[in-house]
Parts: C-alpha cells; structure tokens; sequence
C-alpha cells in the first residue's frame, strides 16, 4: 500500500488546490492506483479443490461429450496457431494462446448471447440451478444431482431443491 507522504503534499483531490499542477497529480496518482486495483481485483488464483472430494468424475450427455470434442479439435488448431506463445494452462475452456478466460469478459459474452436464445436475463450462476432443476425433472435421483453438483451432503441439496421435488411431486404422472 502506498503511505501518503507527510511534507504537506495533498493526498486526495479535495486538499489540493482547484486548477493546481498539484491537483492534476494526484489526480493522476488516483487514476494508476485505481488501473492497479482493477488489475489486482480481476487476477485469477488456481486454488486446490475445497475438499478431496471436489476432484471428481462426473457422468456427462453424449450431445456433450460431442461438443467437448469439437471444442478440443478447435482447441488443438488454436495451439499450433499460436506455437511458442501458447500457454499450457490445463483449462477446457481458454483464450486463443491457452491463458484463462477472463471472468467478467464471460459473463457478458453470456449476458449478450441470451437475448439472441429469446432467453430471460440471467445470472452465470444460475445455469448450476438450471441443470439441477432439469435433472430433477427428469427424475434423477437427489443423491447423484449432490454428487454432480459437488455438495457435501445431501441435505444441502434437498433443501436447495425441495421447492422443485414438491413441484413435481405434486404433478400428475405423465405415461
């Protein structure tokens, strides 16, 4: 952190005075402390999974294995692009050169592709709700939703999803 100097030099905008060279500058010292916030705020961490149990295997549709392949395909001719500036990050999903993708740049790609779907607007998050919730209605049984979801106990999901079990608990049986 950056501690303000004590000769009388001002430290914010409203000390210094107005039309001074000395209000520019700390303006200017203002404008890279907050770039270089915004850089700290949005740098990636690769963290270990929470638990042991977090690594796991998950049973996946063949429609998405299909697309996963595709995408890998894709993936492999964007790294011989790239050559010596591709950066092996492990990642399924990543920029052309390999690196993360950058998480607010998703999520409003994501935001602009849902009024294109005629879908409502939601948040990134809620495709894990979405996916539950559709499991369920298939008649997936809780215990394997947990384990997909990644949750701990089964409790946790029961009560997240208990709404939509008594939705359809209450639906007649379709043959």
């Amino acid at each position: 952190m950056c501690e303000p100097e004590l000769s009388g030099t001002p430290t914010s905008v409203a000390e210094a005075p107005k039309r001074s060279e000395q209000r520019r500058e700390v303006r200017l010292e203002l404008d890279a402390l907050r770039k270089e916030w915004r850089k700290v705020r949005t740098t990636l961490t690769l963290t270990e999974p929470k638990s042991v149990r977090s690594s796991r295997s998950i049973r996946m549709p063949q429609i998405v294995i299909a697309a996963l392949k595709t995408h890998r395909k894709a993936q492999l001719e964007e790294r011989l692009a790239a050559g010596g500036e591709w950066e092996d990050s492990g990642l399924v999903f990543t920029l052309a050169a390999g690196g993360p993708l950058e998480p607010r740049k998703v999520t409003r790609e994501f935001h602009a592709l849902l009024p294109a779907a005629d879908l409502p607007a939601v948040r990134f998050h809620d495709l894990r709700h979405t996916a539950a919730t559709l499991l369920l209605a298939q008649g997936v049984d809780p215990r394997t939703i947990m384990e997909t979801l990644g949750h701990s106990q089964i409790r946790l999901t029961l009560s997240t999803y208990s709404h939509v079990l008594l939705r359809f608990r209450n639906q007649p049986q379709r043959n």
